[in-house]
């Protein structure tokens, strides 16, 4: 890839963003944030760039999540 399409900062800020609703909405996917696919970056990127976007979200949110103390069991179970 010749260039990330989103800067880390933007990334944390999905994830948190994802994190947030993961809790409170079962099944949610970084997807659902509609700060993240209103983007025009988002709406240009490929299925597969969109993919590993997703998967650094998800990364970074489970990192998130078990950082301030949720059970690292739970937190996989709800974001696979």
């Amino acid at each position: 890839m010749s260039r990330e399409i989103f800067r880390k900062t933007e990334l944390k800020l999905y994830a948190e963003t994802f994190s947030r609703l993961v809790l409170v909405r079962k099944g949610a996917t970084p997807e659902d944030v509609k700060a993240l696919t209103a983007t025009k970056e988002w709406q240009e990127a490929s299925r597969g760039q969109r993919d590993g976007i997703c998967r650094r979200i998800k990364d970074m949110a489970r990192a998130m999540l078990i950082e301030t103390g949720y059970s690292r069991e739970i937190v996989y179970r709800n974001i696979p």
